[in-house]
């Protein structure tokens, strides 16, 4: 495991060229490989959360709190990419762990997600 990894949380107003690395490892890793280009939009009201190693990106997750009128304590973690070579080192679960505490401090409840099928033995 990698223990060089820190997990930090960005504002994209803030932290440009942090959250434009962010947008390329999600596009590569996300959409590219299905055929799209577009983002599903929720960029401004999400958490922006960072694996990083040496000043580099590694991985990101997107946390969404409280924004379903239905259900104000629920979050939504989604858009979670670990570039390859950072894979199985429990970068992953550091990302779910800080969307967890976030979450937590925020009042939520709960936290869903949707995931791809290749992807759903992560999470279990």
């Amino acid at each position: 495991m990698n223990n060089n990894i820190e997990i930090i949380t960005i504002d994209p107003q803030v932290d440009g060229d942090l959250y434009l690395k962010e947008k390329r490892i999600r596009l590569d890793i996300l959409l590219l490989p299905t055929g799209r280009t577009e983002w599903w939009g929720r960029d401004s009201i999400s958490k922006h959360i960072q694996a990083v190693s040496n000043n580099d990106i590694v991985g990101c997750v997107l946390l969404v709190l409280g924004n379903d009128e239905r259900n104000k304590k629920t979050a939504v973690l989604c858009q979670m990419a670990v570039l390859e070579p950072f894979r199985s080192q429990g970068i992953g679960k550091k990302l779910v762990a800080k969307c967890e505490q976030i979450g937590r401090e925020d009042g939520m409840e709960r936290i869903c997600l949707h995931a791809r099928a290749t992807a759903v033995g992560f999470y279990e």
